[in-house]
């Protein structure tokens, strides 16, 4: 796909998979509010499901899957995302916050605001599938990524575009 930039805000000459490895949670704040037309309405509508549903790595040919982690702040009452890992398919009796996909929607679904939740989720997502959780995704790697099919569960992708 070849992906438009964008002409208002912060992320002014970013395109939408720029944005969504800097400031995902600005990303579905303006796709759940129906800020984006045109173009960019066609390109949002592509990204959110993959945005969702990116394919877990397999780790020494066996399936994986994420475990997430939340801090729940005692004084404010708020839970938080704190961090994801890779744990072996089976290995979680309770799987308990456990996926077979990563969903960067994950840290905006316990609070509505949550920039710390997001910047770990980020490290950590660049830790599983990178190995280098301070990876710096310039343009065009934010690009490949989400126009690479092998990326994502693209069953789910599918669900959730019908």
């Amino acid at each position: 796909m070849d992906w438009t930039r964008i002409h208002f805000g912060n992320y002014r000459g970013k395109n939408l998979p720029e944005i969504i490895f800097e400031d995902a949670d600005y990303f579905f704040f303006l796709y759940e509010n129906g800020f984006f037309h045109g173009d960019l309405e066609k390109e949002a509508n592509y990204l959110y499901p993959r945005a969702r549903s990116i394919k877990v790595p397999s780790k020494n040919n066996k399936k994986m899957l994420i475990k997430y982690f939340f801090n729940r702040n005692e004084k404010s009452r708020r839970v938080k995302f704190y961090k994801m890992k890779l744990i072996p398919d089976g290995s979680d009796r309770g799987r308990s916050n456990v996926s077979s996909w990563i969903d960067f929607y994950l840290p905006r679904s316990p609070s509505n605001f949550d920039k710390t939740g997001y910047e770990n989720f980020v490290m950590g997502l660049k830790s599983i599938l990178f190995n280098n959780p301070v990876l710096r995704m310039y343009h065009n790697a934010c690009e490949e990524f989400f126009n690479d099919k092998n990326n994502f569960d693209l069953r789910r992708v599918e669900e959730m575009e019908s």
